[in-house]
């Protein structure tokens, strides 16, 4: 093995950091990037296989709270690994382990932390298969990172694979380490990821108590002991909702552990926040000798009191929903299918669907199949028809044109309201809620006497409420976007008032739905990764999964006993495409969930991009071949909009939550720190010039204020603060040239305008469509923007003009965008770089509710 100050390829070692019975870890110094690495060797030369397929595994993860893989080798002393140096304490010896465990806080934050690494491995189909308190370092911020992965492998490809290259545990010797392995590996079963959570089970455990929920004399013992003894109950300290989170990750059966990492991560979460109704609870009182006796009287009293509350509350509490039997229902061969809903006795179901030239029009067919009969037809698309329990009668909206009625058999439609969208009916049909002008609006269940709902503020984004009306008529639930689509739900009294935040995520969502007994709220969200539908109690409390998985499911209706949902599902698709000057194009990523706003690197060698990431959103960056993604923000964080610095040794960008703020990152991963108290919202589209001593961004009109307030894009020089306003308000994506002597920008109605940064005289160079992306060629000879040709929905065409506004031409064809996602990049050597959309065929699927 080597010593101090010998060299190891391109690292010299500097002491000895642990050994144990694998091999050796020191701390190296990289000569070549000058920073300290952890440098791994086996003991067992023969184990070789195993060191790569560690470093295999590992690489292909990049989180904050995973150890980074940087290089492997070989060497006279053996083969070896590079890893990244994570300073700080080994959980296992934390010395608050040996005096009882640590705070429930505590538990909470760093168990949060060890769920999302798992998570984004999961994602990436690895286990780790030896998760335990000694792989898991807290940094000195406090940050958590798990190590060793040498364990761990790609998840099965199929059940059939699993089983028939299972083996015998105990017999073919323990792989991992025995105290944290779950009961199904030791009978013999391959570790998947459930097996993972059984483990982090086990760590929260430890860290709450300071002891593993198992022991034993011999490795034998230890596994009769987790595979036949009860799982141990906590101490009383340690607070209801996270004894029932270990106690779920301890299930002996792994179907009755959590679904995944990110759930679990979700559940931590929502205990380690102040949400709705929830409070700290007080210190108890000093008490004077004297009153102690009729204290206590007083005491018992109240403990009698509070039993037979909860022996009522008990009986009360009504489960939480479960679904079973989840089943494609629209059939392989149909179009489009969405936004469902029960006709009043459950016999039939409306739906939207495309007619045959593609505009959506609501269809009725029978719950248990058939042929749809098509009943609305035009030329504007419906949207989100609606049983009036009464009459029988579908409502739905047309854009523009209001809420309509027809009877389910079809036949000429009537107008409810003459403006309005997404109508929903109390369970009697005596009201209508719907939206209208970006507020909630309610009216008799003939559209008679429409009113704004008091309290309600009106919406800043154009992103829909979907508000359903509880059954009973009293209630609203809705979706408030706050921050872009992002944002949460809330309940406000039909009749106007205060509304109460019901859930504090602030992720993208929609479509409440109520249970027929009003006793439950199904809704759409991202809040644990991919979109899934959750229930929550109305008056609050934290919400429980209703479907895992991949996503995306949206837009349930329940049937009115109660006994069935409908929901629809879609498989979206995102590409990173590169497109050289030549015009051949490759794709470096393609993924379910977003890629959005690729950005290339001064040197053009790399794109930063932003998109979902477990249950955050993160910022990534990959190198322009394809290789070496990396994920540089994690947690619960909410990141978007990355920009390179001018040397491209940071990445800036926005971040919503858990602080709205401009902050950087470095490029090579690290913590982040803040930059400027920035809103989005208000301060967006920052840009640096060639020097990094100028900031370009557009100044914003703030939600809420009229639209007399103006906008303007504005130099801001980055050492003295100063700023000055361009000539023309651009609105979107404002550019410095590469020698930093011009700004190129759109506005509101499409103009391509270059202005001098000192404010003088602006050009028009070209129309592009409405405050769309423009950048500059690397010579700055030419700029580019977006057009969409007329009668090809979706499509978008790259155009470049001279800079002098002559010599216009059309580059290639890009292809769909989202309309918040529209955006493209071009390199310093002329390479292009965008992320088009494939919008993917929505599906019904049905399920039994229990």
């Amino acid at each position: 093995m080597p010593g101090t100050g010998d060299r190891i390829g391109p690292y010299t070692i500097i002491g000895l950091l642990g050994e144990g019975g694998a091999g050796r870890v020191y701390r190296a110094r990289d000569t070549r990037l000058g920073r300290d690495v952890a440098l791994k060797f086996l003991r067992d030369p023969t184990s070789a296989g195993a060191l790569v397929h560690e470093a295999r595994a590992a690489s292909a993860l990049s989180h904050p709270g995973i150890c980074h893989v940087y290089d492997v080798g070989d060497s006279s002393d053996g083969p070896w690994i590079a890893m990244e140096y994570v300073p700080g304490e080994r959980l296992d010896r934390d010395p608050r382990l040996a005096s009882g465990g640590m705070s429930s806080d505590a538990v909470v934050r760093l168990g949060t932390q060890i769920a999302a690494a798992l998570a984004h491995a999961h994602a990436h189909g690895i286990v780790h298969r030896d998760l335990k308190t000694a792989n898991i370092v807290v940094r000195p911020e406090g940050r958590v990172a798990v190590l060793d992965f040498g364990l761990a492998e790609p998840l099965p490809a199929s059940v059939t694979d699993a089983l028939t290259k299972t083996g015998t545990a105990i017999a073919s010797g323990l792989s991992g380490t025995p105290a944290y392995m779950a009961p199904e590996i030791l009978r013999g079963a391959r570790g998947d990821e459930r097996g993972d959570l059984w483990a982090l089970g086990v760590v929260l455990f430890e860290l709450a108590t300071g002891a593993r929920p198992f022991g034993g004399a011999t490795t034998f013992e230890l596994a009769a002991s987790i595979l036949e003894k009860p799982t141990p109950a906590l101490p009383a300290h340690v607070p209801a909702p996270l004894r029932r989170i270990i106690a779920k990750l301890l299930e002996k059966d792994p179907g009755s552990r959590y679904a995944s990492a990110a759930e679990v991560g979700a559940a931590l979460e929502a205990i380690g926040e102040p949400g709705p109704g929830r409070t700290e609870e007080p210190a108890p009182a000093r008490t004077a000798p004297a009153s102690r006796f009729r204290l206590a009287v007083v005491g018992v009293l109240a403990l009698i009191a509070l039993a037979a509350a909860a022996l009522v509350w008990s009986r009360l509490r009504e489960a939480p929903l479960g679904v079973s039997n989840v089943h494609l229902a629209s059939p392989d061969d149909s179009s489009s299918q969405q936004a469902p809903a029960f006709s009043p006795d459950g016999a039939l179901v409306a739906f939207v669907a495309p007619d045959t030239k593609g505009i959506g029009q609501v269809f009725v067919r029978k719950t248990s199949g058939g042929t749809p009969v098509q009943i609305t037809s035009g030329a504007a698309a419906a949207a989100r028809p609606a049983w009036h329990p009464a009459t029988g009668e579908i409502a739905y909206g047309l854009a523009g044109q209001g809420v309509w009625a027809v009877s389910a058999l079809g036949g000429t439609p009537r107008r409810l309201v003459d403006q309005g969208m997404h109508p929903s009916f109390s369970r009697d049909g005596a009201r209508l809620v719907f939206e209208r002008a970006r507020r909630l609006w309610i009216a008799a269940g003939d559209g008679a006497g429409a009113h704004e709902v008091a309290g309600v503020p009106q919406k800043y984004y154009g992103i829909p409420w979907m508000a359903a009306i509880s059954p009973d008529g009293t209630r609203i639930a809705y979706f408030q976007p706050e921050a872009g689509p992002n944002g949460d739900f809330w309940i406000v009294p039909a009749d106007g008032g205060e509304p109460r935040r019901l859930t504090s995520d602030s992720r993208e969502g929609s479509w409440p739905a109520w249970t027929p007994d009003g006793r439950r709220l199904l809704f759409s969200s991202s809040r644990a990764g991919s979109r899934t539908l959750w229930q929550i109690r109305p008056d609050g409390g934290e919400p429980e999964p209703v479907t895992t998985g991949a996503g995306e499911d949206d837009e349930p209706a329940i049937s009115p006993d109660g006994t069935r949902l409908l929901f629809s599902n879609t498989r979206n698709t995102w590409e990173l495409r590169i497109r050289d000057p030549g015009g051949v194009e490759r794709r470096l990523l393609e993924r379910r969930s977003e890629l959005i706003f690729p950005m290339f690197s001064p040197d053009g060698r790399r794109v930063a991009f932003f998109g979902r990431a477990d249950y955050a959103i993160a910022i990534f960056t990959i190198g322009t071949d394809g290789s070496d993604l990396r994920q540089l923000t994690a947690g619960r964080e909410l990141n978007h909009s990355p920009r390179w610095s001018h040397d491209g040794e940071y990445i800036v960008f926005y971040q919503i939550k858990p602080q709205l703020s401009l902050r950087r990152v470095p490029a090579l991963g690290g913590a982040s720190t803040a930059i400027l108290d920035w809103n989005w919202e208000t301060e967006n589209g920052m840009q640096y010039d060639p020097t990094g001593s100028r900031i370009i961004y557009t100044r914003m009109r703030p939600m809420g204020a009229p639209m007399s307030v103006p906008e303007a894009a504005v130099v801001r020089d980055v050492k003295t603060a100063r700023e000055q306003e361009l000539a023309q308000p651009h609105k979107h994506s404002c550019r410095f040239s590469p020698d930093g002597r011009w700004i190129v920008g759109s506005e509101h109605d499409g103009s391509v305008v270059v202005c001098p940064p000192d404010g003088g005289a602006c050009r028009t160079v070209a129309k592009a469509i409405p405050t769309g992306p423009t950048t500059w060629s690397g010579d700055g000879r030419r700029v580019y923007f977006l057009r969409a040709p007329e009668g090809l929905e979706g499509r978008h065409d790259l155009w470049s003009v001279g800079s002098d506004g002559s010599d216009e031409r059309m580059e290639s064809t890009l292809g769909r965008f989202r309309s918040i996602d529209t955006f493209f990049d071009v390199s310093v050597g002329g390479h292009v770089a965008w992320a088009p959309f494939q919008q993917g065929r929505r599906e019904l699927w049905a399920a039994e509710v229990r």
